[in-house]
């Protein structure tokens, strides 16, 4: 059985995402911020879209745990100081400003 994430109308340039209704709980103080904020018609969409952040968040963490320790001072002995830090940024936004020159024969 397949499904159809969405439905793409290119008449009308919009995306009907197809949904899933669920039943959730909730603490009634944070009902009531939640209907302040979004108002009752629109809880759905305010839901999803934090439920989007909070996934989107968790993946940031995940990707920066699995890439911890990648990055070696002694593979990079010419960073050790903010002053040399500085120096090499500056050097790159030197080469890029170069590059740029030549790529637009300026």
């Amino acid at each position: 059985m397949s499904h159809k994430l969405c439905d793409i109308n290119l008449k009308e340039r919009h995306i009907i995402m197809s949904t899933t209704k669920i039943h959730i709980t909730c603490d009634p103080e944070l009902l009531k911020r939640l209907n302040k904020l979004s108002g009752k018609r629109s809880r759905s969409k305010f839901i999803t879209e934090a439920i989007r952040e909070k996934i989107s968040r968790e993946d940031l963490k995940s990707i920066v745990s699995e890439c911890a320790g990648a990055w070696k001072i002694d593979n990079h002995k010419n960073l050790k100081t903010i002053k040399s830090v500085i120096e090499e940024i500056n050097n790159l936004r030197k080469d890029s400003d170069t590059r740029i020159k030549e790529l637009f024969n300026e």
